[in-house]
């Protein structure tokens, strides 16, 4: 999503107006607009068409109700900036650190910044105002959302956020706004390990892994970094590998000029599914595929790539690593009675992480059984609602065949 650019003064949202515009104006204005020209902001906000088209609007608006008094190119400036901007919520979209921004009901914001959560000294005015601004932020990106449809999720690719909202009737005390922001420029490994998500020990442990083709599911709970750790990973990955990055909504953002990046869409009637597009890179002469974030029967083509010896990385949300196994299959649209053995071939390491810290990384193979190889534990020594404390633990050494890969690459 771009901002509109006015020659015009922006509007500070966190001061009262200076000038003779009331900013109850400025909100009928674009409750109209939202409510009688949606489709007009989503062609202004991708470039289809002119501002000037919803410039004409607004005074045709303030004409109709006889508001002759104030200033139209004021006005103009004050709709815009109000309609294409995030007002309070600007200064947290532009800050690089904060990750999360969360807004439970109009006057309740939450922030969070390296996994820590604070309440923002910010409010909307009344329920009214956010609920407009949860529109106008669906709308302008793209999405639906009304009476019938009172849940959207759209992605803000300039600003590299995906954006959860929630309105009547579904939600019984006031709407709700998600927001996950990711980096425009990423974290890498190294300040990762600065950031202390993991030890000097476990970095030199990944930089290896990402050298050769090895197969990496991350699992967690939402929001504890997987896809954080995720993207460092994929910036690792030699220039020369063809991969193919599939996601539901756009989050990883990989630099890397030799990865494709496909996402969920619809096409007419129909929604390309996840597994669709796994299953037609397979056609496409790929050296790996990465699944932002495994949700349903895409685990079957995830699996299947890995069975067929191509590299596989992506994320699960699941309690830990031996539980990672079983979600897998509940989410498996197959009945093979081989399945565990299915899953042991195809998968080399699993890491799982909580709260911004990776808690454990464990080698899977496959002898007779699933079996687990414990690499390294995180012992916490201490944990709060949104950190934890304690020591990294190198438990073992890798056992199985990339032991041997990292052996002839690191001679």
């Amino acid at each position: 999503m771009s901002l509109i650019k006015s020659h015009h003064t922006k509007l500070d949202f966190n001061n009262a107006y200076d000038r003779n515009i009331s900013i109850d104006v400025i909100k009928e204005i674009v409750t109209f607009i939202i409510n009688k020209h949606a489709s007009l902001i989503v062609d202004i906000e991708t470039k289809q068409a002119s501002a000037e088209l919803l410039n004409q609007e607004i005074v045709r608006y303030l004409d109709d109700s006889r508001q002759f008094q104030m200033n139209r190119d004021e006005v103009i400036s004050e709709v815009m900036n109000y309609m294409f901007g995030y007002g309070i919520l600007q200064k947290y979209v532009d800050d690089q650190e904060v990750t999360d921004i969360d807004v439970c009901r109009y006057d309740f914001v939450i922030i969070k910044k390296y996994g820590h959560k604070e309440i923002a000294p910010i409010q909307f005015a009344d329920e009214l105002e956010f609920t407009n601004f949860c529109k106008l932020i669906i709308i302008r990106n793209g999405g639906v959302i009304n009476e019938y449809d009172s849940h959207a999720r759209v992605a803000d690719q300039t600003y590299r956020m995906r954006i959860n909202v929630t309105i009547s009737p579904r939600n019984v005390m006031g709407s709700s706004m998600t927001i996950r922001k990711h980096r425009l420029s990423p974290y890498d490994l190294t300040q990762l390990r600065n950031m202390k998500m993991f030890d000097l020990e476990t970095e030199k442990l990944l930089r290896k892994l990402m050298v050769i083709p090895s197969r990496i599911l991350i699992v967690g709970k939402g929001a504890s970094g997987k896809t954080t750790l995720l993207r460092a990973l994929l910036h690792e990955i030699p220039i020369t590998e063809r991969f193919l990055v599939c996601e539901s909504d756009t989050e990883l953002y990989p630099e890397n000029p030799n990865f494709i990046v496909q996402k969920v869409k619809g096409l007419g009637k129909r929604q390309i599914a996840l597994n669709e597009l796994v299953r037609d890179g397979l056609t496409m002469s790929l050296d790996g595929y990465c699944i932002g974030e495994l949700v349903g029967s895409e685990v079957n083509e995830f699996i299947k790539a890995g069975y067929t010896d191509h590299r596989i990385l992506g994320t699960l949300h699941a309690l830990g690593v031996k539980e990672a196994i079983p979600r897998m299959i509940s989410m498996m649209d197959t009945h093979k009675k081989n399945i565990e053995s299915f899953i042991g071939k195809s998968l080399d390491i699993i890491i799982y992480m909580k709260k911004f810290k990776i808690v454990e990384v464990a080698e899977v193979y496959y002898k007779e059984d699933i079996c687990f190889n414990t690499l390294m534990k995180f012992d916490i020594k201490m944990e709060t609602p949104s950190r934890l404390e304690g020591e990294f633990h190198h438990l073992s050494q890798l056992k199985a065949s990339l032991k041997d890969e990292i052996g002839r690459r690191y001679l």
